[in-house]
């Protein structure tokens, strides 16, 4: 893009180039190219760094998935020991859940985990099946304690259920589920009652506060600049420009293609500082003729153009994207700070693999399980602590889809 500032871009009948106006315009123009470059480096940076990252550590990522998948399916095949009641046995079951939550929240997974939940749920449905009526694994009391724990703490629920009904409940996982299900549809229509009461539509305040949003559409000033005719004259002169058809070579249209696409999402936002910049870089000898009323018009939107263009760069770093999220994690500090940041964690998840195929050998028998079992059930997994549990809702929904 070139530099011209906006006195030598537009022309004026004023002839008040010089006053504190045009000095402040020029000074936003400027700043808003600026920023675009800022913003540019940014993303150039970002992806780079994806890059790099998916080269020294994707297969990595990849490895620690498939080595937890295994470690998982290790783990299923304990479920039919009928040694493994009460506590530890729902332990086993989050613990199972945890190793697959893990696979699948990895962006580098590419593990399909689905046949190994169905095979979760099927031993699930085995074993319940297979000791439905068998005396022995009658629920105690400790384990519909345990239950109502979980239901607590998964739901904030406490069940209005005396210790047979809640039994009688649990041997019919289908019917628990619509239960449940249903005493929390009873609880948010309070919730949304109480609100409706107090004159409060937490809905409508959300969807309200949205329309505001400065960003979320053309803004007034925006589009009263849009809709003037020299705004409208400069789109069909740049879409001429820009067409396909007047390029040379393949490389000339695929660089035609990126800026009409770049010139119609600025008309789709009613954005004219963006027609305005693609006018100066690619129309560098036309010379727009503006009046005061005009001059207003435009400062307001130079200056929403600024701030949208801050919002960006805040998104760009900060987004939920797979690339933001590594340079969130890994990216601070100079370029050698991530070199070796980087290869720390490639070190780590070497290190995570043998430990996970360790573990896999030595839980060879119920008694190993067992005494695992114990210790997580008393040092529970750092970072896991703040993890909601929803081994049961997931348990019944499963089992559900599976029945339907």
């Amino acid at each position: 893009m070139t530099n011209l500032t906006l006195t030598e871009f537009m022309s004026t009948s004023d002839h008040t180039k010089t006053s504190k106006r045009w000095k402040k315009l020029n000074k936003l123009w400027v700043d808003i190219e600026k920023k675009q470059q800022r913003n540019q480096k940014c993303q150039t940076k970002i992806d780079a760094f994806y890059q790099e990252f998916r080269e020294q550590a994707g297969e990595l990522e990849k490895e620690i998935c498939e080595v937890t998948e295994q470690f998982a399916i290790h783990l299923i095949g304990f479920i039919q020991r009928k040694t493994i009641k009460g506590s530890q046995r729902e332990e086993l079951y989050d613990w199972i859940q945890e190793e697959l939550q893990i696979i699948e929240a990895n962006p580098f997974n590419q593990t399909n985990t689905d046949q190994t939940r169905q095979l979760f749920n099927q031993a699930l449905t085995d074993y319940q099946q297979k000791h439905d009526n068998d005396p022995q694994m009658l629920v105690g009391e400790e384990e519909l304690d345990y239950l109502r724990h979980h239901i607590f703490q998964d739901t904030g629920l406490e069940l209005p259920l005396g210790n047979d009904e809640l039994r009688e409940m649990v041997n019919d996982p289908i019917r628990f589920q619509n239960y449940i299900q249903t005493l929390l549809e009873q609880e948010f229509t309070h919730i949304d009652d109480d609100n409706l009461e107090e004159g409060c539509d937490p809905h409508y305040q959300q969807d309200e506060s949205h329309q505001d949003h400065p960003f979320t559409g053309a803004t007034a000033s925006g589009s009263a600049l849009f809709d003037e005719k020299i705004i409208s004259k400069l789109f069909r002169q740049l879409a001429k420009l820009f067409h396909p058809d007047r390029a040379t070579d393949d490389s000339k249209i695929a660089d035609n293609l990126a800026l009409m696409k770049e010139l119609s999402t600025a008309k789709k936002n009613k954005d004219p500082i963006t027609i305005l910049l693609l006018a100066q870089a690619h129309l560098p000898d036309h010379k727009l003729d503006v009046d005061k009323e005009l001059l207003g018009q435009l400062e307001l939107a130079l200056q929403e153009k600024i701030a949208k263009l801050n919002l960006d760069y805040q998104q760009i770093q900060h987004d939920s994207g797979i690339q933001s999220m590594i340079w969130q994690r890994f990216g601070s500090g100079s370029a050698a700070t991530r070199k070796k940041t980087l290869q720390q964690h490639c070190g780590a998840l070497k290190l995570e693999v043998a430990q996970i195929r360790t573990q896999t050998e030595q839980i060879r028998t119920v008694k190993h399980l067992i005494a695992e079992l114990r210790q997580r059930m008393q040092t529970p997994v750092n970072m896991f602590e703040q993890m909601p549990n929803e081994l049961l809702e997931t348990l019944f929904r499963d089992m559900s889809n599976q029945h339907n």
